[in-house]
Formats: C-alpha cells, structure tokens, sequence
C-alpha cells in the first residue's frame, strides 16, 4: 500500500511543515506522557503544591506549550 499527501504550498504550508515534523510530534508527545503524567502520578511532584485545579491546568498547559516549541511545532 502507498500513500501520498499533497499540500498547496505556500497557503498550507503550516501543515506541510507539521506532516514532515511527525516523528518530532511522537517524540513531544512521548515527552509529556512521561514528565508530565507519569512521572507526577506515579512519584508525584514535591516541587510543585497547587492551591486549585486551575493552577494544576495553568502549569501542565505551560509545559505542554514548552514541550512543542522544544520540539519546534506549530499548532
């Protein structure tokens, strides 16, 4: 089986550069898996005390937005 993509470049060219990145995308996402979840719900995170749920969401969001730019995706 083959597969072909096609973009129309440069109007999608945010998509195009998102495909080529899959791998990078895999690996961000592998990334955050990790630091994020696992390693917070399994060993927990004594640097971080958060005072509501909203400052839990704020910090995770931070680190999902660091983890893409590390990996130089744009969404």
């Amino acid at each position: 089986m083959k597969a072909m993509l096609e973009f129309s470049l440069p109007e999608e060219d945010i998509e195009f550069n998102n495909a080529m990145k899959g791998i990078s995308c895999m690996c961000a996402l592998e990334e955050m898996n990790n630091k994020m979840f696992r390693q917070r719900l399994k060993h927990g995170d004594p640097n971080t005390e958060f005072k509501t749920p909203a400052e839990a969401v704020e910090k995770l969001w931070e680190e999902f937005r660091e983890e893409i730019n590390n990996h130089d995706i744009i969404l």
